[in-house]
């Protein structure tokens, strides 16, 4: 009898867990001095992220990490950038030298990220870890903020979805990439360098703009050899 309480105790709290998990959307843009990425502001449930919600910005918003802040992680579930019509942008502000932002199911469906740290020294450089899924058909971008800005991406990308790299300064790109979409590196000065034969996609189109580069590891162990760029 304990069994069969306990069980159905379990099972109406799961039921009510899901009942409450929700999609929360950013109706508030982050300006300096604020973020949401951690706290309730802006929030459409006006409470802070936790894994239980995913979460959109969209309708041109604009999300940002803490500035003057070191690491930090993504508590919901998911957060996506754009809804395929209106972009979402999630920009790093940390000023931390090493800073990695987290965020473990990252979905861009028309989204962008964006350094918007200092142009050199500490905060300059800012990694996005996690996971990134690009949904089938959006045009997606990884925007440097600005030259002597470098965003590196270790986090691994997947889906249908296409890619921008611009800004004029550093991408680099460390994860396994097996996006299917084209891949644009845009802007004078604009640079993307991959790390390994795995971080550049072998389904993604590249196409160099002018006055942008694009530039591979070699030699070392799962990088570049003359076999695979022969």
């Amino acid at each position: 009898m304990k069994q069969k309480a306990s069980l159905l105790a379990f099972l109406v709290l799961t039921a009510s867990t899901q009942l409450h998990a929700a999609n929360v959307t950013l109706s508030t843009s982050n300006t300096a001095g604020n973020t949401s990425f951690t706290s309730n502001f802006g929030w459409s449930d006006a409470t802070a992220p936790s894994a239980v919600n995913d979460y959109s910005v969209i309708d041109a918003k604009t999300l940002r990490t803490a500035a003057d802040s070191g690491s930090a992680t993504f508590a919901g579930n998911s957060l996506t950038l754009g809804n395929g019509t209106t972009t979402g942008v999630l920009i790093f502000k940390n000023q931390a030298a090493g800073a990695v932002v987290t965020v473990n199911n990252l979905i861009l469906n028309n989204g962008e990220i964006q350094n918007g740290g200092t142009s050199s020294g500490a905060g300059s450089t800012v990694t996005l870890a996690g996971g990134v899924t690009l949904t089938n058909g959006s045009s997606n971008r990884v925007n440097t903020g600005t030259a002597g800005r470098e965003i590196i991406v270790s986090a691994g990308i997947t889906g249908g979805g296409s890619l921008t790299v611009s800004g004029g300064g550093n991408a680099f790109f460390q994860g396994t990439n097996n996006f299917t979409g084209t891949t644009t590196l845009s802007g004078t000065g604009t640079r993307a360098q991959y790390a390994t034969v795995g971080s550049m996609s072998s389904s993604s189109a590249i196409t160099v703009g002018t006055g942008t580069s694009l530039g591979i590891n070699a030699g070392g162990a799962g990088e570049f050899t003359g076999a695979n760029i022969g």
